[in-house]
């Protein structure tokens, strides 16, 4: 699955969801200005590993959405 977008008038929040070694899913939030583009700071994860994607890509949104609130 391609990358979900995020934006704010200042930051853009690119959403990933990987799968694990163990089989679990993670999502990570990758956050950068909206004037530069994607940057090789480390990633936002989410608090927790989940046994289905769906699940792993809600958490994502939240925290990208968290994170787009208070960098903005």
């Amino acid at each position: 699955m391609d990358d979900l977008i995020f934006t704010s008038k200042t930051h853009v929040a690119r959403i990933r969801v990987m799968e694990t070694t163990s089989g679990l899913y993670r999502g990570y939030v990758y956050l950068s200005h909206a004037t530069e583009g994607p940057n090789d700071d480390h990633p936002y994860q989410t608090d927790i590993h989940r046994e289905r994607y769906d699940l792993a890509l809600d958490d994502a949104k939240i925290l990208a959405q968290r994170l787009l609130r208070e960098f903005e």
